[in-house]
């Protein structure tokens, strides 16, 4: 496995935020981006709950992913084990 920058990990949060609908201007704070121009100088709201929001999304989406690539592995791990019984079932009833 190949080492990973955090600025990677950073980057692929802030996509995914974009994909699971999150306001750009909160995905921008979530990340750790401060507020540019107007908006630096005069919105002071953090908007914790809504940057807690992003980051559950994000969280629940990459556990759904995860889940899905165990279930695939154990899928597949189970029709392997199926085939090399059948297969050598096959084989010998050929061989008859």
């Amino acid at each position: 496995m190949r080492f990973t920058p955090p600025h990677d990990l950073r980057r692929t949060c802030r996509t995914l935020m974009s994909r699971l609908g999150v306001e750009p201007n909160i995905a921008e704070l979530a990340i750790g981006h401060k507020r540019k121009g107007l908006e630096r100088l005069y919105n002071f709201d953090e908007a914790w709950q809504l940057r807690c929001d992003a980051s559950a999304k994000v969280s629940d989406n990459v556990a759904a992913l995860l889940r899905n690539v165990a279930l695939t592995w154990k899928a597949r791990s189970s029709l392997s084990r199926r085939g090399a019984e059948f297969g050598g079932r096959k084989a010998q009833s050929r061989r008859l």
